[in-house]
């Protein structure tokens, strides 16, 4: 139980990165190599906040939240919108995403230095026994702020008005445009949503495990392998392929050596990619 619950809370972490990244390519076809950078800065800006504020960090990434979506917004506006220009947006958008990582991480490396952090404090580094198995209030907090977080996209999504116009955009977006949706605002809107849930995922694994400046690079990765897995601008998908990841990869974890947890991913992502390239939930929009 203790390892199947740990599967779980490491499973709704990777599907926040995940639907962050879903979220991009899902309405604009943009493959976001920078989204990790918004996990670190998501982390960093809580425990700044801790620090020098004095917030607690289970409130203080909630004060954060509008200026991730404005720094989504910006970045949108200042590269996003050009690549969307270009004959080959998907080609072009990993290598200006690529390029805007080198700088993010930089400019982290330089801000918070290189050593791991945490985001613990009281009460939520207290362990807490449920149904037999030890579990600190860390962990329970960042599952129950990343189902919130995936339940509110879902509503979003599929129950709203804008959720209507997004996913409108991503169906046929000329069309779209000539019923009189703005197709700009929905993209900008993405980003910044799509920098939300990434700085909300940063801010949990603080809580849960320990960051660094290249946090954000792995948890990409993990990302990235959740999609495949799920498939591409899949909103099922991701969360699916996301759930039983983080299940295999706590299983595998404590019945091996740690270390091979990642080769038995990684085995499971070529087998995906033999057996059915677009994933499991592969044609499936956002």
């Amino acid at each position: 139980m203790q390892v199947l619950t740990g599967g779980l809370v490491i499973g709704a972490l990777w599907a926040l990165v995940a639907l962050g990244l879903n979220l991009i390519f899902g309405v604009m076809k943009v493959i976001n190599l920078a989204h990790g950078e918004f996990i670190v800065f998501g982390a960093f800006g809580t425990l700044y906040l801790n620090e020098a504020l004095g917030i607690h960090p289970a409130i203080g990434i909630f004060l954060l939240l509008p200026v991730f979506f404005l720094a989504g917004v910006l970045i949108q506006y200042l590269v996003i919108n050009r690549i969307l220009e270009s004959d080959n947006p998907e080609l072009i958008s990993l290598l200006a995403t690529f390029g805007l990582f080198l700088f993010l991480n930089n400019v982290a490396r330089a801000v918070f230095g290189v050593d791991p952090r945490s985001l613990q404090a009281a009460p939520l580094d207290q362990t807490v026994t449920i149904l037999g198995v030890n579990i600190t209030f860390a962990r329970i907090y960042a599952l129950m702020v990343a189902t919130v977080a995936m339940i509110s996209l879902y509503y979003l999504m599929t129950r709203t008005e804008f959720g209507r116009a997004m996913r409108g955009t991503v169906q046929n977006p000329r069309l779209a445009q000539a019923a009189g949706i703005n197709r700009d605002r929905v993209y900008y809107a993405a980003f910044g949503l799509s920098a939300i849930l990434a700085s909300i995922a940063g801010a949990m694994i603080g809580m849960v495990y320990t960051v660094s400046v290249d946090t954000g690079f792995s948890y990409l990765i993990f990302g990235f392998l959740v999609i495949v897995f799920g498939g591409m601008g899949s909103f099922t998908g991701a969360l699916a392929g996301a759930l039983i990841l983080g299940m295999v990869g706590s299983i595998s974890g404590y019945l091996f050596d740690p270390g091979v947890r990642n080769l038995v991913l990684l085995s499971i992502l070529v087998i995906t990619l033999f057996v059915k390239p677009t994933g499991l939930f592969g044609g499936a929009r956002v």
